[in-house]
């Protein structure tokens, strides 16, 4: 539901466009060129859609209908249910409010580490891919949960250095952290430096201009380093003091994997097939991961107001009533 308030907030689609990324619900129909062994009527799937589209306005997540690419879904296991309460601990995708919590925060994760990156999808290699340190600032979002599952799984960095709120400490160490930063602290930045000294690889799950001031204040300036955000924040919102010629930004759009040309705001991107395989490949390791648990949706808080419950996100995200860790999410049933 971020993503959908930056949407609006920076008014990316087109008027009376539908908003909703992230969305799942059962097979009534397939496409012509969908796989009719793989996918079946009545099935279950989850996965993304691009929202408030400037060239498929019509097709989002908060609908009774969406189309759904494919080769993008994710598929739950068959005893995937509703839940019947309203907060839902971290956990394997077993109900379908944690199937909704995964596919945009997960599939921009897989696409930060494996095109931008450049990781290997190897599950659990005996040593880091990377021998060096890498920073996630805002490691409760959900894309920075997502990330330092994946960073710990596929071992991709020797040290994974996150920063957050203390009282989250404790669980981002659980789930791959080697060292959790309080965001609140005057001296987090100090800290961070005086203790690790090669961070050349740097994600600002936030991206606002606090934050990319203070990601880009982290990174290694004497090897060189890559700060990616995802608000497409370039060099010239760091302030004159900080900058360095060896630190370069980078920029993830999860929408490149549907393989067509996307507007986003005033730029147009080219279709990058490169970018889809990577993440049609993500999503096939990953998703059993998902079910069985090894990966775990973020703790959710449900709404289940219908309709109406996504404006009740939209407002309470503005508020910070979703910080802590906690996805929102709303049930259209």
């Amino acid at each position: 539901m971020i993503i959908v308030i930056k949407i609006v907030a920076l008014k990316f689609g087109t008027e009376k466009s539908i908003t909703g990324c992230d969305a799942v619900g059962q097979i009534v129909k397939l496409g012509r060129n969908v796989n009719s062994n793989q996918f079946h009527i009545g099935e279950f799937v989850y996965g993304y859609i691009h929202g408030s589209s400037l060239l498929l306005p019509d097709n989002d997540a908060v609908e009774d209908y969406v189309s759904l690419d494919a080769k993008l879904a994710f598929k739950p296991n068959k005893n995937i249910e509703f839940s019947t309460v309203d907060s839902i601990p971290e956990g394997a995708v077993s109900t379908f409010e944690g199937a909704a919590s995964i596919p945009c925060s997960w599939g921009t994760a897989g696409g930060s580490l494996f095109y931008h990156m450049g990781l290997d999808l190897e599950w659990e290699p005996k040593t880091p891919q990377r021998n060096f340190s890498v920073l996630v600032w805002g490691g409760s979002t959900g894309l920075g949960h997502a990330l330092i599952q994946l960073l710990k799984s596929f071992n991709a960095f020797a040290n994974i250095i996150v920063v957050a709120s203390k009282q989250n400490q404790q669980k981002l160490k659980e789930n791959g952290a080697t060292d959790v930063f309080d965001y609140h602290d005057v001296d987090s930045i100090k800290r961070i430096a005086d203790k690790y000294s090669k961070i050349q690889y740097l994600f600002d799950c936030v991206s606002n201009q606090q934050t990319i001031n203070q990601v880009y204040r982290c990174a290694d300036t004497k090897r060189g380093a890559t700060v990616l955000n995802y608000m497409g924040i370039d060099i010239s919102a760091i302030k004159f003091q900080f900058k360095a010629d060896d630190v370069q930004f980078d920029g993830n759009i999860l929408y490149l994997a549907l393989g067509t040309k996307v507007v986003y705001g005033e730029t147009v991107f080219e279709p990058n097939l490169s970018y889809r395989k990577v993440i049609i490949d993500f999503i096939q390791t990953v998703n059993p991961k998902l079910n069985s648990g090894e990966l775990q949706h973020m703790p959710i808080r449900v709404y289940t107001n219908g309709p109406d419950s996504t404006l009740q996100i939209m407002k309470d995200v503005r508020e910070g009533k979703n910080s802590g860790g906690v996805k929102l999410v709303a049930t259209l049933k």
